[in-house]
């Protein structure tokens, strides 16, 4: 007899068997009576992922899952419901043994098979009562006890053949403990410091000598920890992303992760309720149910007005509450860019075509010099249009001992380039000479300075200085600023393989879309060189002539490069004192450009042409909020030297002296 699916969709899995068994033996925890027994029954969201990891192979007949992690906000249930699961590995029919007559499967315990042990791990004594004290609860206020002849001690379970124990020893000392199950609660604080890391690979190597299964239960987890969490995360987005042909045929890990959308502004309501409903899916007590199933499911026991009003006391850490309450996995607090911020600002319905302006930013590497991961090469392309990054190509050291020695393509790579300049309209290049890529980049100032319209200096039209902190330091910001407030977006596309996140290497956020400092560095350098491009049209660039002369600048030397450069300096000058006056005293009224009307603007340190820049429209419903404001627009870099009218709207030129 082979299994008989029962509708499209359907797989053969033990999970509605261990449910029923669970609701038929186990008392709810926290029920409120120690004399009322009410028994354990499952949400749907639960028993979707009971028939994940009881989910079998219609052709062997075996388990798959043998690792799988539950990541939920705090308050969901994470801790009694894996504790009902540790209680079936233990004595529930979890074990496939078959077919029955209509081709569903059925089950056997563990004892028919091997003495069963499962193991309630953490790392820490009290971590381990998140689980142990319901498993207690629940065997005690149920009938299990006297139907499989078990005795719940307050410090192991015995069962008729086995026991259940909490674990919190060091990974060392339990290697002889074949665990058919694990619970490893709260992976997320499990690091190399407490003997996390070497506790859940124990427990993971014993249950894969025995065919046994480990679950994880961590809260989301912070990025750059290195935490278990962190590292099961990694190996799941590595298999799912279908880049390793290893890990193609991996089936044996499930995660479930569900947090609140990117977008959640945790300074609104509407926005907050919603994205904590989503984040608590079955467990939300809204009165209007859930968010996750149609029809919604009837409201839960988790409080969501109140939930959602604690996000605005002032002495919570917002990344922490976003962490326990919204589930979204975060950076480290020193990280530059976090998770959702990342993941708010991917957009990948964005097609950037031939001719429109592009910027391209480029940073190298040399390859692996030592044991460390190697950086990477990055080439970014900026789409002025549109502002949005897309990845161009990315060079990664290869995992295992294919990574050794490895160095950057150095062919493929000009020849990326070179597709680059062929396929699209780029108007600027910049890239950081450093790392031995110095001669190329000269080679590329030589080969293609004609065709760029945007340059660094005249001498050096792609040469990025890395080492001009002041400069670089304002455009991270710059950048970061734009990221918050979804002026920018990026592709989906990933970095090939997952980037370590510790104090040897550089990643600035993880999860499903990773940025490495060298892709950032890329991606600053095409945004650096322009003011702000907001609106351009494809028109736009013939508004931008050939460099002007600063205005109000003696007219000694013609123009000559030595003097303009002098020019330049008491330009600086005026526009610093300039704008220490208007912070000091905000001028009465501002000009304010009619419906239509742009400002050009150029960077009074360039010599040659830039890309022109759009700003906002102002309409009168908004010009007393803008008299408020300090500043009309605010530069990227030091004050602007150089403006310049554009006939871009349907009117005349608007001609402002600095």
């Amino acid at each position: 007899m082979s299994w008989v699916p029962e509708f499209e969709g359907d797989f053969p899995t033990l999970g509605w068997t261990v449910s029923d068994q669970m609701a038929a033996f186990l008392g709810r925890p926290d029920a409120g009576d120690d004399e009322t027994h009410e028994p354990f029954v499952v949400t749907a969201e639960q028993q979707d992922f009971l028939n994940e990891i009881y989910r079998i192979d219609p052709v062997s007949g075996k388990r798959l899952i043998h690792r799988a992690a539950l990541i939920r906000s705090r308050g969901w249930g994470k801790s009694p419901f894996v504790a009902a699961i540790m209680i079936a590995e233990a004595i529930f029919d979890v074990v496939p043994d078959g077919w029955d007559a209509d081709g569903q499967p059925v089950g056997k315990p563990w004892s028919r098979v091997r003495t069963p042990y499962v193991a309630i791990a953490a790392v820490t004594e009290e971590q381990t009562k998140n689980t142990w004290e319901p498993l207690l609860e629940m065997l005690r206020q149920g009938p299990a006890v006297d139907e499989f002849e078990l005795d719940p001690l307050d410090s192991f379970v015995s069962l008729k053949r086995g026991r259940i124990q909490p674990i919190t020893s060091s990974g060392t000392s339990i290697k002889g403990f074949k665990a058919v199950a694990a619970s490893l609660d709260q992976t997320e604080t499990w690091v190399r410091g407490n003997g996390g890391v070497r506790l859940a690979q124990t427990l993971r190597n014993n249950a894969t000598k025995i065919g046994g299964v480990t679950i994880e239960t961590p809260n989301a987890y912070t990025l750059g920890e290195r935490s278990v969490a962190e590292s099961s995360f990694e190996f799941w987005d590595d298999i799912q992303s279908g880049k390793y042909k290893n890990l193609e045929d991996v089936r044996s890990i499930y995660f479930d992760h569900r947090p609140a959308p990117a977008d959640t502004a945790i300074d609104d309501i509407p926005s907050l309720t919603h994205g904590l409903r989503i984040a608590y899916g079955d467990s939300s007590g809204h009165p209007d149910g859930c968010l996750i199933h149609e029809p919604p499911c009837e409201p839960g026991w988790v409080d969501i007005e109140r939930t959602a009003l604690d996000f605005f006391d002032t002495s919570n850490d917002p990344a922490v509450m976003r962490a326990d309450f919204l589930n979204q996995v975060d950076a480290a607090r020193d990280a530059y860019v976090t998770d959702p911020e990342i993941r708010a600002c991917i957009n990948t319905e964005k097609v950037v075509t031939k001719s429109e302006p592009i910027t391209l930013g480029f940073d190298g590497s040399e390859g692996r010099k030592d044991k460390r991961l190697a950086d990477s090469t990055v080439l970014i392309g900026y789409s002025v249009t549109q502002q949005h990054f897309f990845n161009l190509g990315v060079w990664e050291q290869p995992d295992g001992p294919a990574g050794e020695g490895w160095r950057p393509p150095k062919l493929e790579i000009e020849q990326t380039i070179a597709k680059a300049f062929k396929d699209y309209n780029v108007v600027g290049f910049y890239a950081d000479p450093s790392a031995g890529w110095a001669g190329e980049v000269k080679q590329w100032e030589a080969s293609h300075h004609k065709q760029l319209k945007a340059k660094m200096s005249v001498a050096e039209p792609i040469r990025w200085k890395q080492k001009d902190v002041g400069r670089t330091c304002e455009t991270f910001d710059y950048l970061y600023s734009q990221i918050r407030q979804g002026e920018v977006d990026r592709d989906g596309l990933r970095a090939s393989r997952r980037q370590r996140f510790d104090r040897e290497a550089d990643d600035l956020a993880c999860c499903g879309n990773v940025i490495r400092t060298d892709q950032l560095s890329a991606q600053l350098q095409p945004l650096a060189r322009r003011v702000q491009a907001i609106a351009l049209d494809g028109d736009d660039l013939a508004a931008v002539a050939q460099p002007q002369r600063p205005w109000r600048l003696p007219q000694a030397g013609r123009g000559d490069a030595p003097d303009l450069w002098g020019d330049i300096r008491t330009q600086r000058q005026r526009a610093q004192t300039r704008r220490i006056d208007e912070t000091e005293h905000p001028p009465r009224a501002h000009a304010f450009h009619a419906t239509g009307e742009r400002l050009l603007e150029l960077d009074h340190r360039r010599l040659d042409a830039v890309v022109t820049v759009a700003f906002h429209h102002v309409d009168h419903s908004a010009r007393n909020a803008r008299r408020c404001r300090r500043r009309l627009r605010q530069p990227v870099f030091e004050p602007l030297g150089q403006q310049i009218a554009g006939r871009v709207g349907h009117r005349g030129p608007f001609n402002r002296s600095p």
